[in-house]
This record gives structure tokens, C-alpha cells and sequence, in this order.
């Protein structure tokens, strides 16, 4: 995986959670969430499923509900299955 690609995708999935569940963001907010991000693409394996663990780890330190953790995974699904039909006819 691109490293940051992952930190990149992982931080505006946050932004758009934490707007979508109301979770009050300020600029130490936002730090903070693009520092987790970061060091989580940093120390994130290359295994399948890993990014779920991403997501728990990420939205539970921002302060966004659980439920959101569902969403972001189809999110990424749609994403990486729309980027690999972008080449072909």
C-alpha cells in the first residue's frame, strides 16, 4: 500500500465521519487526527482487512460512534473497485 495514499484517505474519511455524527472540530482536532493518521499508514501491514482495524483505531480515538466504521469500509470498497475500473473499457 501507498503510505500517503492511506494517511490521505484515512484523515478525510475522519473529516467527512466526524461532520456526519457531529463531532466538534477544532484546529488541535485536526492535528491530532492527521499526526494518528499518519503514524497509523506508517505501522499499518500489508494484510488484507487491516484497514477495518484502521478505521476502529482511528474513529475511536476522534470521537466518532462505531457505526460509522461500516460506511467508511464500503467507502473504501467502492473507491478501490471504481479505481480499477478507471483503466479498463
Amino acid at each position: 500500500m501507498f503510505m500517503p495514499a492511506v494517511s490521505l484517505s484515512l484523515t478525510v474519511f475522519t473529516i467527512y465521519f466526524a461532520q456526519e455524527y457531529g463531532v466538534e472540530i477544532n484546529p488541535v482536532w485536526f492535528i491530532i487526527a492527521v499526526i494518528t493518521s499518519s503514524l497509523l499508514a506508517i505501522a499499518l501491514p500489508p494484510l488484507p482487512g487491516v484497514g477495518l482495524m484502521l478505521y476502529s483505531t482511528m474513529f475511536a480515538q476522534m470521537g466518532i460512534p462505531v457505526e460509522a466504521i461500516v460506511l467508511a469500509s464500503l467507502m473504501g470498497f467502492t473507491m478501490s473497485l471504481s479505481s480499477q475500473r478507471e483503466g479498463k473499457p
